[in-house]
């Protein structure tokens, strides 16, 4: 069974070719949305397998979309993607326990695998102390 996914985040453009790219790979794109209040929207209508989500966007950020995911379903699997190096990740993303962190640019292949291991269950060790 392909994974379905949502995708947020605010570069529209990132978000259509992130799309594109992974129905190429047999994964199922629900929906999509630009800031982290479409994700919580998404999340609730969809009930997606897994999120994709930028970390920094205005107004929403992942942060708030996480949050408020997590308030919706403790056990949701969420990636966060992230443009800034692992220092910039602020310590209250880490306590929300995403399910992945993947610094952009990243290669297309390991995100499928990611995304595959995460929709199975497989558990990702996050270590914020290597930031």
């Amino acid at each position: 069974m392909k994974p379905k996914v949502i995708i947020i985040d605010d570069d529209m453009e990132s978000a259509e070719i992130l799309s594109d790219l992974l129905s190429l790979r047999s994964i199922e794109v629900l929906g999509m949305g630009y800031d982290g209040q479409d994700a919580v929207k998404l999340y609730q209508k969809y009930s997606p397998d897994v999120v994709i989500m930028d970390y920094w966007m205005p107004d929403f950020d992942g942060l708030y979309g996480l949050e408020n995911i997590r308030n919706l379903d403790s056990n949701a699997k969420v990636i966060i993607l992230t443009g800034s190096p692992d220092n910039e990740c602020n310590d209250d993303l880490f306590e929300l326990k995403p399910s992945a962190i993947i610094q952009k640019p990243f290669d297309t292949n390991k995100l499928v695998e990611l995304i595959d291991k995460i929709s199975l269950g497989d558990i990702i060790q996050l270590d914020n102390k290597s930031k």
